[in-house]
């Protein structure tokens, strides 16, 4: 027999479409009555469907091809609305269930849903339940609490229904804003994009000619907006934040709004005060670009003291533990120079036992394209994944803010608009001298940038066009052990490649 779970208001059409289906009603994925209403369905052999109350059914020839698909179905069958197959709402609109293999971990979640245990405590729980802290990241975090098996149903035109239906509530603000505090860094490293002495004669923009340095009120604003709406903040994108003169008074102004916050640097200008002032602050992440684990190849490819920038790390580190501070720490080393692979190695032994999680990229080249832009090139890969051109999701996700004010939409555009200018192929969405961070994110040119992406059509925001960056390969995550026998998890993507401690 079919069984739907749905919501009261539903249940005549539905009993219409399927007259021989049971119709329950539902008022919450999150009771326990309906975890064990359908454990004992599936036990006596019926199709269990759920339609999540919290939204309406937008598409209903859609919802009636997913029940004929899941009655046909060997597997469990979800349904989340998707901007391409690697970024989706992470909550099912509808599910339909075969079986169910992980119950304890739907009682996990719901007693931490209810307050009853601490977010530690219940990924420690998860990790003895599923043996390693690996789940699956591909498929709604709701339904790996049901079972490890799903398959995946597709629907173009429910989920652009969707997108365009529930935007407010799911695209109201970006996750993550990013801001480079000025356009200056100490170090001039030979594979920068923007300060090395090799790759700047193939800027066409005057942007790093003269300095820019974030005003305090600009960036008072950034943080007070981050902060209203539970906004993650990260520092370091064309320059070394540190540089700025008023660093430890952003820190402050951060942490009055209780902002989260992110930073990458290259350490060099650590000192004692500095890292106090981090301590002290609202600081979640912090990742070390360090490239090498060598006097020499550090010189050469950074041209400053690999030994002082260590002790400056190891300070932190001791500060932070003598604050009893909970940070997040990371270290960065991107593939190149002689032996490249065996000095990788050298780098994850000795910084592993030291830091949250290693991370490792491949190295990009640079040339001038024929429009006068900035474009990598022979980009290298930890896997090759070939698919067909879809949708970047980084627009409905991730804001990217400069010193001059321009507000840009992702890593790439940034940095077409710092080396190349590039205003005319849609290199940045708005100016903060001119409109509200709210007005450019919910703006008539971030809505286009987007039906672009989804339409694989770019009239306007050539940038997009010609970027090779849209690709989010689903990560492959495995167990593995280290020579010393350290038991790490790896996370391999195409262009990176991340180790930390499991």
């Amino acid at each position: 027999m079919l069984v739907i779970y749905a919501p009261q208001k539903e249940h005549t059409r539905i009993l219409r479409e399927f007259p021989l289906a049971r119709c329950e009603e539902i008022v919450s994925l999150w009771d326990c009555s309906l975890l064990e209403r359908m454990y004992f369905e599936i036990a006596e052999g019926n199709v269990v469907i759920v339609v999540n109350p919290s939204f309406e059914i937008l598409a209903w020839d859609s919802f009636v091809s997913f029940v004929h698909r899941m009655e046909s179905s060997e597997h469990n069958l979800f349904f989340s609305p998707q901007i391409n197959p690697k970024f989706f709402i992470n909550e099912p609109l509808w599910f339909g269930l075969k079986k169910m293999d992980s119950v304890k971990n739907f009682f996990i979640e719901f007693l931490y849903k209810n307050q009853f245990l601490s977010t530690k405590f219940r990924n420690l729980m998860h990790k003895e339940v599923r043996t390693n802290s690996i789940s699956r990241v591909d498929i709604p975090k709701y339904l790996t609490n049901l079972d490890s098996v799903w398959e995946r149903f597709e629907d173009a035109l429910c989920s652009n229904v969707f997108l365009e239906s529930y935007e407010e509530k799911y695209f109201k603000n970006p996750t993550n804003v990013h801001v480079a505090l000025s356009n200056r860094c100490n170090l001039s490293c030979v594979m920068c994009p923007y300060h090395s002495p090799q790759i700047t004669p193939l800027h066409t923009s005057d942007f790093f000619k003269k300095a820019h340095f974030m005003d305090r009120e600009v960036f008072r604003e950034i943080a007070k907006f981050c902060g209203e709406n539970q906004i993650f903040l990260q520092f370091g994108q064309l320059d070394e934040p540190l540089l700025h003169p008023h660093f430890i008074e952003f820190l402050e102004i951060a942490k009055s709004f209780d902002v989260p916050l992110n930073l990458t640097t290259n350490g060099t200008l650590l000192n004692e005060k500095i890292a106090r002032s981090l301590a002290e602050s609202s600081i979640k992440n912090i990742i070390f670009s360090l490239d090498a684990i060598d006097r020499e190849s550090y010189a050469a490819i950074r041209g400053y003291d690999y030994d002082e920038t260590l002790s400056n790390i190891e300070r932190l580190i001791s500060i932070l533990k003598q604050n009893k501070k909970e940070v997040e720490l990371g270290v960065c080393f991107i593939l190149q120079g002689e032996n490249p692979l065996s000095k990788s190695k050298e780098f994850l032994e000795y910084w592993i036992s030291k830091v949250k999680r290693v991370k490792f990229h491949q190295l990009t080249q640079y040339e001038r394209n024929a429009d006068g832009i900035l474009v990598s090139k022979n980009q290298g890969t930890f896997r090759d994944e070939k698919v067909a051109r879809y949708p970047c999701s980084i627009p409905w996700k991730t804001l990217f803010i400069t010193a001059d004010m321009k507000v840009t939409f992702c890593c790439t555009s940034m940095a077409a608009y710092a080396t190349s200018g590039c205003a005319g192929g849609g290199a940045y969405i708005g100016d903060l001298q001119k409109e509200s961070l709210r007005e450019i994110w919910m703006g008539e040119r971030m809505r286009l940038l987007r039906k672009e992406l989804m339409e694989n059509t770019f009239d306007v925001f050539k940038v997009c066009e010609r970027c090779h960056n849209w690709k989010e390969a689903e990560p492959q995550i495995l167990v593995d052990y280290l020579e010393n026998g350290m038991k790490v998890k790896k996370t391999i993507m195409d262009g990176e490649m991340i180790y930390e401690q499991e």
